[in-house]
Order: C-alpha cells, then sequence, then structure tokens
C-alpha cells in the first residue's frame, strides 16, 4: 500500500476493532471500485474485473488473495493477462479516472449567516413569507425567510432539512439570497441555481 492508503487503514483500524470478514466501505470507495470494475473491463483483463465484481460479496480476505494470485501468475508483464492491450491508454484512463475522483471528492462548505453548510447536501434555497400575530403588540408581523432543502414531509431524511434563515426586512433577505447565490457560484457548484430566480 503507498502511504496515503496505510494512514487511511490506520484511521480505520482506530474506529473498530471487531473482526469482521466483510469490512464496510463508504459510498465514495464503492464508486472508485466500480469504476475501476468498468476499467478492466473495457481494457480486457476479465479476470481481474471478475474478481473485483465479487468485491464485498467474498470476504475481503478472499478477494486479497485471488487479486495477489493474478499479481503472481503475470509477475513479469501484464501483458500476459491480455497481449491486445494498449498500456499507454490504460494508463491514461486510470490517472483521468483518479484526477476525476480527487476533484469530485474534495469537501466544498460554504460560511453563510454563521452556519458552515457542506455544498453536496444543498439541494434547493428559496425565499418564503409567512406573518404571525404578535400578542404583545395586537400587530401582524411578517417573518420573511430563506428556507433551505424545502421538505413537506415531517419524516425527511435531507440534510438541512427546511434550514430556515428568519430576517425582520424582505430587502435584508432578498439580499441575503443573492448572498447565498453567490457563495454557491463563487464554488463552482450551482445545481440549483435557476430555484433562485422563481
Amino acid at each position: 500500500m503507498n502511504e496515503y492508503l496505510k494512514a487511511s487503514s490506520k484511521k480505520y483500524t482506530k474506529l473498530s476493532d471487531k473482526e469482521v470478514l466483510i469490512h464496510p466501505i463508504s459510498e465514495i470507495d464503492g464508486e472508485i471500485i466500480t469504476e475501476i470494475y468498468e476499467i478492466l473491463k473495457k481494457t480486457g483483463i476479465n479476470n481481474v474485473a471478475d474478481i473485483l465484481k465479487e468485491y464485498k460479496y467474498l470476504k475481503d480476505e478472499e478477494i486479497r488473495d485471488k487479486l495477489l494470485q493474478v499479481n503472481i501468475d503475470n509477475a513479469t508483464s501484464l501483458t500476459t493477462l491480455s497481449p491486445d492491450i494498449d498500456f499507454t491508454a490504460l494508463e491514461g484512463m486510470v490517472i483521468e479516472g483518479v484526477q476525476k475522483y480527487i476533484e469530485e471528492s474534495k469537501v466544498l462548505f460554504i460560511d453563510f449567516e454563521s452556519k458552515i453548510l457542506k455544498i453536496k447536501f444543498l439541494n434547493s434555497a428559496e425565499a418564503y413569507d409567512s406573518s404571525y400575530f404578535n400578542q404583545n403588540t395586537g400587530n401582524t408581523e411578517y417573518r420573511y425567510q430563506i428556507i433551505v432543502n424545502k421538505e413537506t414531509s415531517e419524516s425527511s431524511t435531507t440534510f438541512y432539512s427546511n434550514l430556515t434563515f428568519s430576517y425582520d426586512l424582505e430587502e435584508d433577505r432578498d439580499n441575503k439570497l443573492l448572498e447565498f447565490k453567490q457563495l454557491l457560484i463563487d464554488s463552482g457548484d450551482v445545481r440549483f441555481i435557476e430555484k433562485y430566480d422563481e
């Protein structure tokens, strides 16, 4: 393993001292294995692809041992696995896949109204106006809000469901909504930017 995998492995070991046959993995790790599997299929290294297809179905040690055996059997050159492979193209595909993973796995945050928000969990944001009767003054008062990830169901499990920012003035709320929009534009993640203009 390279130094990064070793460091990550040590952190994982600290999290769980239990002896398990199939270790859990994160969603992004599953996606990485899937991409490697697809690359191997496309390049014709089917015996390795077939082993990876069983990853997290068979015991982790079995998968490791099968991959180790392929490596031992083909110790001198990968051309014995598939003599028709263009290894320059394969190397380019692997580098491109790794670069894409690194870019997509960056965790981006924005700091909005003294709240740190993970961008990948922001699905929507909208202006919302409400009114209420203030018993102290005897007047109807208005509240101007920004609602993030608005949900109608009370049992929603979406991150930041119905996260609400309230303002006394409509102009303040509108300016803050524009600020929120600009933070997302600056981050480069603008999946729902059109919702601001409705």
